[in-house]
């Protein structure tokens, strides 16, 4: 069987990117309204300008919520990844429960009879 890492590191690098990316959203530069030129499409032009510093920030502001969570999920995994790592390894330094494996498990249950008609081959 083939180890299972997990490399918090790499969220947080794919997340410290993101948040850099979307800094940009807002840095781009600003845009002016022509205050001078009057065409037909200037009325609805001027009211998407006044918007558009705002909707910006909104979206920056959305994906850096986003990018904590990925860090809070990074973190989480962590934590349950440690806790899977000590119960896994707590249950091969016991000699009890052995299954078919030679691995310890935890659950026991003398009475079970796969139902084989439930998996294909």
């Amino acid at each position: 069987m083939g180890q299972v890492k997990s490399e918090k590191g790499t969220a947080s690098t794919i997340a410290t990117g993101i948040v850099s990316a979307s800094n940009s959203i807002t840095t781009a530069g600003t845009v002016t309204r022509d205050k001078t030129s009057y065409y037909t499409a200037n009325t609805v032009g001027r009211k998407l300008i006044i918007n558009e510093a705002s909707i910006a920030q909104n979206i920056q502001s959305k994906i850096s919520e986003f990018v904590k969570l990925i860090h809070g999920v990074a973190n989480e995994f962590e934590v349950v990844d440690e806790n899977i790592s000590t119960m896994w390894q707590n249950n091969l330094s016991s000699s009890q429960n052995k299954g078919t494996t030679g691995l310890s498990s935890p659950y026991t249950n003398p009475s079970f009879v796969p139902q084989n008609n439930l998996f294909k081959e």
